[in-house]
């Protein structure tokens, strides 16, 4: 019996080591590489209906905290950008952005941010309250984008979020 019990033993061992070997075919091509990932840029959208006033700068302005885009690296080193919803809901225009509103007076929309935050201001050069020009709601996207991304893309033209979107394949 002992001697069976070894036979069967010696069979199943052999049985296992012959059908666990595969013999190797000719290596294929290599396959096409894939596109470039954005791992090191991000794009998120924010929105606001709510403008605060700040009487002492005759300022609208509205401040996002906790995103998550805006770590220590990409405010210190990296490139920020915010783009604003055109009024036709077509497109995307870059802030900072100055732009005649009635005779003799301006709008000024410029942005600020640090780790974490970021806010949007918006000043009317007569220092009138701008909220009958501020569409509600207002959309943005932010894109951050990590200093070796900015400078292995030096032809990109950052003041077109279409162009960006594109080069970095966001959504």
């Amino acid at each position: 019996m002992k001697a069976l019990k070894t036979s069967f033993s010696i069979i199943l061992f052999t049985l296992i080591i012959f059908s666990s070997c595969t013999k190797e075919g000719k290596q294929g091509e290599p396959g096409v590489n894939g596109a470039d990932g954005n791992a090191n840029v991000k794009s998120v959208g924010l929105t606001t209906s709510t403008w605060y006033w700040d009487s002492s700068s005759s300022t609208r302005y509205y401040i996002w905290n906790g995103v998550s885009n805006l770590t220590y690296d990409i405010a210190s080193y990296g490139s920020v950008h915010l783009y604003q919803l055109n009024t036709t809901g077509d497109g995307y225009y870059q802030l900072p952005i100055t732009a005649p509103i009635s005779a003799g007076v301006v709008e000024s929309d410029y942005y600020e941010y640090g780790q974490g935050t970021i806010a949007v201001y918006i000043q009317n050069s007569n220092l009138s309250d701008p909220i009958g020009q501020i569409p509600t709601p207002t959309t943005y996207k932010l894109v951050t984008i990590s200093a070796s991304a900015r400078l292995a893309n030096p032809n990109v033209d950052y003041t077109n979020y279409n162009e960006v979107a594109k080069a970095f394949s966001l959504e």
